[in-house]
Formats: structure tokens, C-alpha cells, sequence
């Protein structure tokens, strides 16, 4: 996972934090899937990349809790349409095959097929069928507007989401500059 880590944060030119740190449980110390760097156990990897003037925080706990998060508050004169992403029941996916797996609500159809378009050709909607990838990503005018994505590490692709997440981002950033 770091090595991934290290290769965005060399791209986007940014900073990677890594925070080491010894597991709250000893069954989980001692799993095989516990990254180690320079010998010592990571909690934490995290990134802040800039991007067009927005920062976007990319957070891995892969300690304990093993959960992906990543986050953009949007300076005040930009804004979207309010949005949540989810995941479809896998069970009812299997018997209707033209509907994709993610799903998203949104009042604005347009926003709404911008980002199912995004989803897709970023490979994220290909990641979530081929793995337990399930995302929650929101949209949400606060102060100013927040997208928030959480999202489990527990599954097979979690080293290949993490820059079609980042590009996501980046999508949602250029559509709010139009």
C-alpha cells in the first residue's frame, strides 16, 4: 500500500505522512496483511495534494480499523449539486445486470450522469463489481461544500481505487470551475 502511496505523492508533488504505531489487538499485530515500513508497522498513511487551489485529503487507517477516507471542502464561490453514492444490494445486482452496481442519488440528472459517467470511466464502477468495494461518497453544501468518501480497506483492489478516487475528485473540482 505505501509503495502506492509513494508514487502518487511523487506525481501530485505533495507530501506523504506516514504515522507508525503498534495495534490495539494482538490478533491483528500479528496479521500477514499488516503493512510494514523500514521495519515498523504502519497506522496511518495519509496525503494532502492541492489540486487547482482545492486540498484533498486522502487518510489510510491500516491499523486497526482499516478504512479509506478521503475529503475536499470546496473554497466558497464553488459549488455542486447535493449527491450520494452507495452501493446497490449485490443480490438484487445479480438478477438485474443493467443497472450498475454503484448508485447514486442526486436531484440534479445532469450532475447525476456526469458522475455516473466519471464513475465509470475511472474504473471505479469496474472495481466495485469485480470486489467488496463499497464506497459511501456525499456531496453536501455546509459552510461550504463538502465531498466526503469512507470506505473499507477489507478487499482484493483496495491498492487500485485510490487514484480513480483521487481522480474523482479532481472531476468533481473541474466541474465546479464550469
Amino acid at each position: 500500500m505505501i509503495e502506492v502511496f509513494q508514487e502518487i505523492s511523487r506525481e501530485e508533488n505533495c507530501e506523504l505522512k506516514v504515522k507508525h504505531g503498534s495495534s490495539f489487538s494482538k490478533i491483528i499485530s500479528f496479521s500477514p496483511f499488516t503493512d510494514e515500513y523500514k521495519g515498523r508497522k504502519i497506522k496511518f498513511l495519509s496525503l494532502r495534494i492541492n489540486y487547482r487551489n482545492q486540498i484533498i485529503d486522502v487518510l489510510n487507517e491500516i491499523g486497526d480499523i482499516k478504512l479509506g477516507k478521503i475529503n475536499c471542502t470546496l473554497t466558497k464561490k464553488l459549488k455542486l449539486p447535493e449527491f450520494k453514492i452507495g452501493n446497490r444490494n449485490r443480490f438484487l445486482n445479480l438478477i438485474n445486470r443493467n443497472v450498475n452496481l454503484l448508485k447514486i442519488n442526486c436531484d440534479n440528472k445532469d450532475f447525476e450522469n456526469y458522475i455516473q459517467n466519471s464513475l465509470i470511466e475511472l474504473g471505479l464502477e469496474e472495481i466495485a463489481e469485480d470486489s467488496q468495494f463499497e464506497p459511501t461518497i456525499n456531496g453536501k453544501q455546509k459552510e461550504n461544500y463538502e465531498v466526503t468518501t469512507i470506505y473499507s480497506l477489507s478487499f482484493d483492489r483496495k491498492k487500485d481505487v485510490i487514484k480513480p478516487l483521487i481522480n474523482f475528485y479532481k472531476s468533481l473540482i473541474d466541474f465546479s470551475f464550469k
